[in-house]
């Protein structure tokens, strides 16, 4: 009895070995998340004991009413510009990052002068 490959998109397993009690670790690419069981073993009806996922790290539009930032990307590592639209004041961190977490450093707004 033999598995089919459990490697993820976007992701990768540390052995070949795809036989019947054959165990493997599954990791994520950077800026990926693991979703599910980081180790699986090979069943006796050919499957996976479970199926993990990667998923791409992504902290969401961080632009703040009456603001806009600097960038359209919004995933792992991104370093965005916060700035106000005329008239309005900005409160909190001008330059944010998108952490592993899938949290931005902190969470800007722009409030009326």
């Amino acid at each position: 009895m033999k598995c089919p490959s459990p490697k993820p998109t976007n992701g990768s397993i540390n052995s070949t070995s795809t036989h019947y009690l054959a165990a493997v670790t599954v990791t994520c690419d950077d800026g990926y998340n693991l979703i599910g069981d980081s180790e699986i073993r090979c069943e006796l009806d050919a499957t996976w004991s479970s199926s993990p996922t990667c998923k791409l790290i992504d902290c969401g539009d961080p632009t703040p009413d009456f603001g806009y930032i600097n960038t359209t990307s919004t995933t792992n590592g991104t370093v965005a510009m916060v700035s106000c639209d005329e008239g309005h004041e900005l409160q909190g961190e001008n330059v944010i990052i998108c952490q592993p977490s899938e949290e931005w450093t902190d969470n800007p707004s722009c409030i009326i002068k």
